[in-house]
């Protein structure tokens, strides 16, 4: 008996010893204002009220904010991801896959084709265009996951099941097939996108010309949004971008007027950002117009789009095959609104280029279809 109120004793001091170390490091261990791994602030302490504990907002909100704040939680995510993938053997985290390519790791995430919102997408586009492209020809291509490049055992993007999805549910338009035009080179080990200084091939199948890009800036080290969410200490990219000189941009500003900005973007807002990938045409807009100050095109393309044509269009301005590229992100901005916005010229070029991630979510698009 006296051994059992032993232990019971110092097993109560070392749940004591525990808890009371982690309050003290809490105290002293300030927490971040921005989990930058995760590209999010922490959850707040709830305030402590009466009314809040009675209707349980108060503790189902503590929750989330001693997780976010919980001392060395980076340190543990690590420790938590490297017992996943190295003890346990598992193949994925969360959804999240690791691979190797030319000796180095990088991480992505399975995405299998969703055929169901592959095709309340294709009927989203379809009403765009029959509401505002009849007089355009009109252009439509996927940009497969990386995961369709990388050999492993995951449910990985099904390239040609994707394309007869298409097919079916666009008679209308033509389709770009970017397959052949990548690989798993082309893209960020830790990020779901694309490396702009090895698109050249997607440029040139789009536009129809074999341009080159030969000049780089490497603007310094990028962690992906792969590499927070797996936690791992994986190897940075490189970030580096492709200069057009011959390009300008117009951004659609709160007052619904345009305005003119910087292409690529090294400040606080950009590269300097939670997301360094705002570099590119500074993230998250409605609309944007490029415009070659140079050619003697007098063609317009006007491309629907996600975040993958923000280092993609300033390579298809620069070529100069047209004179105007305007891009529409109609997760940002109701389609409703394009005819006050956007004058869509007769006999121009219209492509729609999503990643293949997205179309597995038709409710972000702006669309009532």
């Amino acid at each position: 008996m006296k051994h059992t109120k032993l232990r019971h004793a110092l097993t109560l001091g070392v749940f004591i010893l525990i808890v009371g170390g982690f309050c003290v490091l809490r105290l002293v261990v300030s927490p971040p204002a921005i989990l930058s791994s995760e590209r999010r602030r922490p959850a707040k302490l709830p305030d402590f009220t009466l009314s809040n504990v009675l209707d349980a907002r108060f503790t189902n909100g503590f929750e989330p904010f001693a997780a976010d704040t919980f001392p060395f939680r980076e340190t543990m995510r690590t420790i938590r991801a490297k017992t996943v993938f190295d003890v346990f053997r598992q193949t994925d985290k969360s959804g999240l896959f690791t691979y190797n390519l030319g000796g180095t790791v990088g991480a992505g995430k399975f995405a299998a084709v969703n055929e169901a919102e592959y095709r309340k997408f294709t009927a989203k586009i379809n009403a765009v265009t029959e509401r505002y492209l009849g007089d355009l020809n009109v252009f439509y291509a996927v940009i497969p996951d990386k995961s369709a490049y990388v050999d492993g055992d995951y449910p990985d993007y099904d390239h040609e099941l994707a394309a007869g999805i298409l097919a079916d549910a666009l008679p209308k338009l033509t389709a770009i097939d970017l397959y052949p035009a990548l690989d798993a080179s082309s893209f960020y080990r830790t990020d779901l996108h694309w490396d702009q200084t090895k698109i050249g091939a997607v440029v040139n199948m789009i536009v129809g010309s074999a341009y080159e890009f030969n000049d780089t800036v490497t603007v310094g080290d990028f962690r992906g949004v792969y590499a927070g969410q797996i936690a791992l200490p994986l190897e940075p990219d490189a970030m580096s971008y492709v200069p057009v000189p011959h390009v300008t941009a117009e951004y659609l500003g709160e007052d619904m007027a345009f305005h003119g900005g910087a292409v690529y973007d090294l400040g606080a807002d950009g590269f300097g950002s939670v997301d360094p990938y705002n570099l590119f045409l500074r993230g998250p807009q409605s609309l944007i117009v490029l415009t070659n100050t140079e050619t003697d095109s007098a063609r317009h393309l006007y491309i629907f789009r996600d975040s993958f044509s923000s280092s993609l269009a300033p390579l298809i301005a620069e070529t100069g095959a047209y004179k105007t590229v305007t891009l529409i992100d109609l997760r940002y901005i109701d389609w409703r609104l394009l005819e006050q916005m956007v004058t869509f010229e007769p006999n121009s070029d219209a492509l729609f280029l999503y990643g293949a991630q997205v179309l597995n979510d038709a409710s972000i698009q702006k669309v009532n279809a």
